[in-house]
């Protein structure tokens, strides 16, 4: 299963990456993915399939984008979620918000109905 992100939700998240601190070269970039995937037993595939070279806007693109097409990582858990956990402690209060309240909880909801 893939995780379907309307535009203006894809927009806004790809800002939100693309502004975290740990974002602003490759070496860091690699080291936020890994750390986010840490104990994900895919976390090497995903690290070798990403590009993470590149201007932050067009990285930021690329992470967003497959890691939401990559799926689960684990029976209840996917890639993008796993993501973006991992960050929410590097945002304002307001992409906080956006990541829990907007994405996780019409995550949790579908996941929910999916099992029904």
């Amino acid at each position: 299963m893939t995780v379907q992100l309307s535009t203006p939700d894809f927009q806004c998240l790809t800002r939100i990456v693309q502004n975290l601190p740990d974002f602003a070269n490759v070496r860091d970039r690699r080291r936020l993915v890994a750390g986010a995937l840490q104990g994900v037993s895919q976390a090497d595939i995903i690290l070798a399939r990403l590009d993470l070279d590149g201007a932050p806007m067009g990285v930021s693109v690329e992470v967003v984008r497959f890691l939401a097409q990559f799926g689960r990582v684990a029976y209840d858990k996917e890639a993008l979620a796993v993501f973006l956990n991992y960050i929410q402690p590097y945002t304002g209060d307001e992409d906080k918000d956006f990541i829990v309240s907007k994405l996780m909880t019409a995550w949790q909801l579908f996941n929910i109905l999916a099992v029904i």
